[in-house]
């Protein structure tokens, strides 16, 4: 058995046995699969000649051991097996949840190298390479899975307008002081008129009231400002840089605004919902409160 030297390994040394060739350690790397507090390696020899059942028991006993001094551990228990002794190793480990994993032939057409794990989602398909040094059992290499990349969350443009009443009542003044009668002459036909009146509409909006682009998450809360966004960062940092006067300042400001824009998006969006349709009022009031 071959560790790294940046690994924390430890020999389980109670579990040796001087009938059998067998060898148990603790491995603590620097990261675990969650939900295992560590990764108990076994790797055991059986000769032809030797006892399957005293070996199987054994392994058993081990195993036994092993779950009841290392809680939540993951098993990888690995051998050279012999033909006799690896049906009834695969039918003994069943009851601690440890899957075979290789598939393939690893000496002529019979396996007789496996490796048993509890947790093989996180590996990838065994392959066979060849033999090491004069052996005449092919190498089993069982790399690590290739982890997926995380999606990332696909950003939008929303175009909006200021529709303030006071936005408003602009452009409101703006079209009474259109010449209308001048502009849409008696004598023109009414795809011109159409062009004049869209064009006319246009210049006074895109004046006054001029669309204005904001890119958001798809996973943003919709009553998520661009306000309180950047103020979350300025705060996020302020804490980086170890500025705490500066970080309680903006922390302050942060959950200030997050509260005003909830109560605004609830009396623009949600309020109205309540006697009109209960279940899309009460499903706007579950997001407003984080419980979706």
């Amino acid at each position: 058995m071959y560790v790294k030297d940046l690994t924390q390994c430890k020999v389980l040394s109670d579990l040796h046995h001087e009938d059998h060739e067998a060898l148990w350690a603790a491995l603590r790397p620097t990261r675990l699969p969650r939900g295992f507090s560590n990764i108990i390696v076994g790797v055991v020899y059986q000769p032809p000649d030797a006892n399957d059942s005293a070996m199987r028991d054994y392994l058993v006993s081990s195993l036994i051991s092993v779950e009841a001094n290392f809680s939540n551990c993951a098993i990888i228990f690995a051998g050279d097996f012999n033909r006799s002794l690896l049906p009834m190793v695969q039918s003994a480990v069943k009851a601690f949840h440890l899957k075979p994993t290789v598939s393939f032939p690893t000496r002529g057409n019979n396996t007789l190298d496996q490796i048993f794990t509890n947790f093989p989602e996180f590996f990838s398909a065994p392959c066979s390479l060849p033999p090491f040094g004069l052996s005449d059992h092919l190498s089993v290499f069982m790399g690590p899975g290739i982890r997926e990349a995380p999606s990332k969350s696909k950003c939008k443009i929303i175009l909006s307008r200021d529709k303030r009443l006071s936005k408003r009542a602009s452009v409101g003044r703006f079209f009474l002081q259109v010449p209308w009668s001048d502009l849409l002459s008696p004598d023109l036909s009414c795809e011109p008129k159409l062009r004049t009146l869209t064009d006319i509409i246009n210049l006074g909006l895109n004046t006054i009231m001029p669309e204005r682009s904001t890119k958001v998450h798809e996973t943003d809360r919709p009553w998520l400002s661009v306000r309180l966004k950047q103020l979350i960062a300025r705060r996020q940092k302020a804490f980086a840089s170890g500025n705490q006067y500066l970080f309680k300042i903006l922390r302050n400001k942060v959950n200030r605004e997050r509260k005003r824009c909830r109560k605004v998006y609830y009396e623009n969006k949600v309020e109205g919902l309540r006697a009109s349709r209960p279940r899309d009022w009460w499903r706007e009031v579950k997001q407003l409160c984080g419980s979706t």
